[in-house]
């Protein structure tokens, strides 16, 4: 049936700022544009990311717990610099890192105000999953 999650998409309403955003700031590639205003970007591993243009505002909301898609998450390896390298390039918190002996995560925006976090774990939860299915 389903293998995996082939990509996510954000409504922008500068998707070519957007996506050059997402390329300067968190280093994600362009692996294809479609169209004069959507855009495919990725790392080497995972699901990619599909920017494209928005025809309305949704309303913005600082809670990660309302109904629907409401971040992307990144994983890193060194979590205290990913957030330090995040932060000095401007990037606005949103919330209070949390920093736990199994988990570190820290919830962020992007120009746009869409949520995304970066989280560093003792195991990825992908093969964390992987082995317990």
């Amino acid at each position: 049936m389903i293998d995996y999650i082939e990509h996510t998409g954000i409504a922008a309403k500068d998707p070519a700022a957007l996506a050059q955003w997402y390329r300067d700031v968190l280093g994600m590639r362009l692996l294809r544009q479609t169209g004069p205003s959507t855009y495919f970007l990725g790392y080497e591993r995972g699901a990619c990311l599909e920017i494209y243009a928005a025809c309305s505002d949704a309303p913005q909301t600082a809670d990660n717990y309302v109904r629907g898609v409401t971040h992307l998450a990144l994983y890193v390896q060194d979590f205290a610099a990913a957030y330090q390298a995040l932060l000095e390039k401007g990037v606005q918190s949103a919330a209070e890192p949390v920093i736990r002996p199994d988990l570190k995560l820290a919830l962020l925006r992007d120009p746009e105000g869409n949520l995304f976090h970066i989280t560093a774990t003792r195991e990825s939860f992908r093969n964390k999953v992987r082995r317990e299915v």
